[in-house]
């Protein structure tokens, strides 16, 4: 009995199980079609294709380098010439006016001024007892006479020898102290002649264009160079000073930016004299014997010296002409040179002649007109 009633309970459950998915689709398709939410489909994305275009132009090609100068005049150098010390102390900086015979530097001879004094002061001394050693010799004498008068005979010849040789002794004592003395007086008046030149003075009248900066305390080495000392009425020039080779001779233009001015140039070339003397500078200083290359500004107004400047070199410089951008230039074997120009919207294969080329712009001399539309390469 039992048996059969799993029986039936397993057909009954197997047969619930195949009732309900047509129950369910019997429901579904009594739902009316406004009641359901059928998401849309997705439609593939198509890639967007771009054409870059530009413009034919006019306008101008260059080619730029940029290099430093510097704003300076005709200059000497001056400092203490053969004399060597220790530096004590710079009273003018570069861009100061100085005039003639003003105290420019100076060096730390306190010694020099202590020997002289000490020197003074031996001399000083060495009059006072060489006085009273010869005033004494003096009266020895004058009482060795008193009693030669007292005296005759053997006695009498034998003092007389003696004075002779104490007056020939006195005589002998003065011309070693005459001698002592002027020794010590020439070194003395040696030492005197040396102190002005421990003091650097401007020799005329101008404008300090540079200074070596040296330190209280350093040593200055016989005719180093302390200041460099321009004339007041010097004409004012660039002077290229970057490490970089440069050849203005072969420049198409050069102008230096000072500020918001920029100005045109003139190249001034080395004198005779420059020519010689860089020329024939040793092998040692070949690296420091370059010759300067300057450039005058072609204004009215003039920088102050000192001031450094911006040269920009243009090797190349094309004035209103076509150009067009480097990607949009294909060259073919068979067609040369071309563009793709557009007409329509189509591109249209265009041969053209190019001049000048840089990395920003190519001359157009034949083949464009200004205005056309060209494709560019992205």
């Amino acid at each position: 009995m039992l048996s059969i009633k799993k029986w039936f309970y397993k057909r009954f459950r197997l047969l619930i199980l195949f009732l309900l998915p047509l129950i369910g689709l019997t429901i579904m398709s009594c739902t009316s079609a406004q009641d359901l939410q059928v998401p849309e489909l997705i439609a593939p994305i198509t890639a967007e294709i771009h054409m870059d275009t530009a413009a034919v132009t006019r306008g101008s090609i260059v080619a730029l380098e940029r290099y430093t100068g510097i704003v300076r005049a005709p200059s000497e150098p001056i400092g203490f010439g053969a004399v060597s010390g220790i530096f004590l102390e710079g009273y003018v900086l570069p861009g100061d006016s100085v005039y003639q015979g003003q105290l420019l530097a100076r060096l730390d001879f306190t010694h020099m001024e202590r020997q002289i004094y000490q020197l003074e002061t031996q001399l000083s001394n060495m009059h006072r007892n060489n006085s009273i050693d010869n005033e004494l010799r003096t009266i020895d004498i004058e009482l060795q006479v008193l009693s030669l008068n007292m005296l005759d005979g053997a006695e009498a010849e034998l003092l007389r020898l003696e004075i002779e040789g104490s007056r020939l002794e006195l005589r002998h004592a003065r011309e070693r102290q005459a001698l002592t003395i002027r020794h010590i007086e020439e070194d003395i008046e040696a030492l005197r002649r040396q102190l002005p030149l421990t003091e650097l003075t401007a020799p005329f009248d101008g404008i300090i264009t540079f200074s070596t900066n040296h330190s209280p305390g350093s040593w200055v080495a016989p005719f180093t160079s302390i200041f460099h000392i321009s004339p007041a009425d010097a004409y004012v020039f660039i002077e290229y000073i970057d490490s970089p080779p440069l050849v203005p001779d072969f420049a198409a233009r050069v102008t230096a930016h000072v500020g918001d001015r920029v100005y045109d140039v003139i190249h001034l070339r080395p004198s005779g004299e420059e020519m010689h003397h860089y020329s024939n500078q040793p092998i040692r200083f070949e690296r420091h014997s370059r010759l300067p290359i300057r450039f005058i500004l072609d204004a009215d107004y003039q920088p102050p010296l000192g001031t450094f400047v911006s040269l920009h070199v243009y090797s190349l410089w094309e004035d209103d002409v076509l150009r067009i951008h480097p990607e949009s230039l294909i060259e073919d074997p068979n067609i040369g040179f071309y563009v793709y120009r557009v007409e329509n919207g189509n591109l249209v294969v265009t041969p053209i002649s190019i001049g000048v080329r840089t990395e920003t712009f190519i001359e157009v001399t034949s083949g464009l007109a200004e205005g056309d539309i060209v494709y560019v390469e992205a």
